[in-house]
């Protein structure tokens, strides 16, 4: 995960850390309001699919208190003797989980990239400007 973090923090263009210095931020500033916010963005993908593929490796389940699926198949198929049936249904967890997790992994993406990118024009100086392109309105 960590190397997930630091390639989104050295997408960013070098660009922006000098513009941020320009305009008089201090590091912590310009790496809490310009790099990472834009770090996050490029990072956000590779860091679902860690998350999917711990919920592959079903880790993560223990950490939120679900029993591991696949000792709970092992013990059931052995108990029952239904080994194909039970771990049919276990593919078809994991295969649930890992959809519904891909499924809002996406949703988050899209709205992440639908985030607007530029701030919207309110000084006056940009008003008189536009006014006067309008034709003086």
């Amino acid at each position: 995960m960590a190397e997930i973090v630091r390639a989104g923090i050295q997408s960013v263009d070098i660009g922006q850390t000098e513009a941020a210095r320009t305009l008089g931020m201090t590091a912590p500033q310009t790496m809490l309001n310009i790099i990472l916010p834009q770090a996050i963005k490029n990072a956000f993908p590779a860091m679902g699919n860690e998350f999917i593929v711990n919920i592959k490796d079903s880790s993560v389940l223990n950490v939120i208190s679900v029993t591991e699926l696949f000792f709970q198949a092992k013990s059931i198929a052995g108990s029952l003797y239904k080994y194909e049936e039970t771990f049919f249904v276990t593919a078809m967890i994991y295969l649930v989980l890992t959809a519904v997790t891909s499924f809002l992994l996406h949703l988050v993406e899209k709205r992440l990239n639908n985030t607007r990118t530029s701030f919207p024009s309110s000084s006056s100086t940009t008003r008189m400007v536009n006014n006067h392109h309008e034709g003086g309105r």
